[in-house]
């Protein structure tokens, strides 16, 4: 038997016609709210062909997604174009097929450079993002802090009589 599994990598317009279509409507397992939706289409930091949603449909029924929030990050003047993870889903009826794998392959395929490496999860995701094999471990520096200490009685002088006797260390 052979199975057929598809991948759909919907973008802005794609996105945005999908909500309002009668499949959306059919569903029975509500990918994303419409007004999330809307917010990702207005979103300006999603181009034009970003990838949005990423769907895995075997044999027609719906077996996972993949959204993506696109946003920027910035290093001094350069901007780097990153997705982050906003939702994931695999239908129980479809475990063990890697098909959410499959889904980020397609969808980093696509040019979307994940930033998980600058955040770091609940213990519940953290789970789900060591199953991808596809992220790094932020590194936390250990560093020492030191702070001036700053004169405020001459820079904020006291404002009411009863605060004048009192003298700053």
């Amino acid at each position: 038997m052979v199975i057929t599994t598809e991948i759909h990598l919907l973008n802005k317009n794609q996105l945005e016609a999908f909500i309002y279509s009668k499949e959306y409507d059919s569903l029975e397992h509500i990918l994303i709210r419409r007004h999330r939706a809307i917010f990702q289409v207005n979103n300006p930091r999603a181009g034009g062909e970003g990838i949005l949603l990423t769907l895995a449909l075997e044999e027609g029924c719906l077996a996972g997604y993949l959204g993506v929030l696109p946003d920027y990050l910035y290093n001094q003047d350069q901007s780097h174009k990153v997705g982050w993870l906003s939702c994931s889903w695999g239908n129980s009826d479809y475990r063990g097929r890697t098909l959410l794998n499959n889904c980020w392959t397609r969808h980093s395929a696509h040019g979307l450079i994940n930033c998980r490496q600058l955040i770091l999860p609940p213990s519940e995701a953290q789970k789900l993002y060591d199953k991808y094999c596809k992220f790094k471990t932020l590194t936390i520096y250990q560093s020492i802090r030191l702070y001036h200490r700053l004169n405020l009685h001459q820079l904020l002088p006291p404002k009411h009589h009863f605060f004048e006797s009192s003298k700053m260390i």
